[in-house]
């Protein structure tokens, strides 16, 4: 091997190892995430502060790819949108896709069309 495949070589692993602690990172972030969302399954809670209900866990669905965007739950009032943001604002980022924008701004437009 030349010195020129070496350098490639080892560019390439070291892409690699990025891209792997990259992951590493964003795995980490769900598992927060969801361990976070998991303690509060079984509370309820009407609070402003509440990021959980069935149109937010809808789009958490959304979000990791566990169901499509004609399953989506709408919001059925201002506290479940407000439920919607706040979860939002805690979805890590990577998870904040195409699709989970989607069902976020059509979260947030049902409710305007029912007011």
């Amino acid at each position: 091997m030349n010195e020129a495949e070496l350098k490639d070589k080892l560019a390439d692993e070291m892409r690699d190892n990025q891209r792997q602690r990259a992951r590493t990172e964003e795995l980490a972030a769900d598992v927060a995430f969801l361990s976070r969302r998991s303690l509060q399954a079984q509370s309820c809670s009407f609070t402003g502060g509440r990021d959980s209900g069935t149109s937010s866990n809808s789009i958490v669905a959304i979000a990791y790819g566990l169901i499509t965007l004609d399953l989506q739950v709408l919001p059925s009032d201002g506290s479940d949108l407000a439920a919607c943001e706040n979860m939002w604002l805690k979805l890590p980022e990577h998870r904040k896709t195409i699709s989970a924008m989607t069902a976020m701004e059509r979260a947030r437009n049902y409710k305007k069309s029912r007011e």
